[in-house]
């Protein structure tokens, strides 16, 4: 098959009179099965983010921040060297294709979080 998946990412900026919106749409094939969306439960340490071990290779991930103070990181290794994302309080984020299963890290509390995960 074909285009299982379907990404819409719309934004819409206004301020001071101004407006800038942006908003695509894209269609991408899943090579896997696999697809969940799980709370997860960060703490202040780094910790591969706990997906279901099922989910294997290139993922993709959405994952929403659900505390209302405390932001996250996103990192590539374990000791938080290379960081690539942080997501603010009640924030939404979509990564496309990572190579692996990410670090994350809360800031000065445990911070919960909704992700949704699927294979490529």
């Amino acid at each position: 098959m074909a285009n299982e998946i379907s990404k819409t990412i719309t934004t819409r900026v206004s301020k001071g009179g101004a407006v800038v919106t942006f908003s695509q749409t894209d269609t991408l094939d899943m090579s896997g099965t696999v697809m969940a969306t799980i709370p997860v439960a960060t703490t202040t340490s780094w910790a591969a983010l706990a997906i279901p071990a099922s989910v294997t290779g290139a993922i993709h991930l959405e994952v929403k921040n659900l505390d209302s103070a405390n932001y996250v990181q996103f990192a590539v290794d374990s000791g938080g060297t290379y960081i690539f994302a942080r997501l603010n309080a009640g924030e939404v984020a979509s990564f496309s294709r990572l190579p692996a299963v990410p670090y994350v890290r809360a800031n000065t509390a445990a911070v919960n979080l909704l992700c949704t995960v699927y294979q490529q």
